[in-house]
């Protein structure tokens, strides 16, 4: 999606690691990207519906997996 002319995806990885979401909860009336930096901010953010739809908790779930194995291979 564009916003104020920049491009957005629903989440993506930054390139300081982490992965970022764009909290679903504060829309429409804010527009707020949260950082997810390990699996218990994953798991928080499904829960308190920050992402909400089952594909995109599907992707943060597989990104939370794969931070988990980046801290603990």
């Amino acid at each position: 999606m564009k916003i104020s002319g920049r491009h957005y995806r629903t989440i993506w990885r930054s390139e300081d690691g982490t992965v970022q979401v764009i909290d679903q909860s504060r829309l429409p009336f804010s527009f707020e990207i949260r950082p997810l930096d390990s699996v218990e901010t994953v798991a928080h953010a499904i829960r308190t519906m920050v992402v909400r739809g089952a594909p995109i908790i599907g992707a943060t779930a597989a990104y939370g997996i794969a931070l988990a194995m980046h801290r603990e291979p």
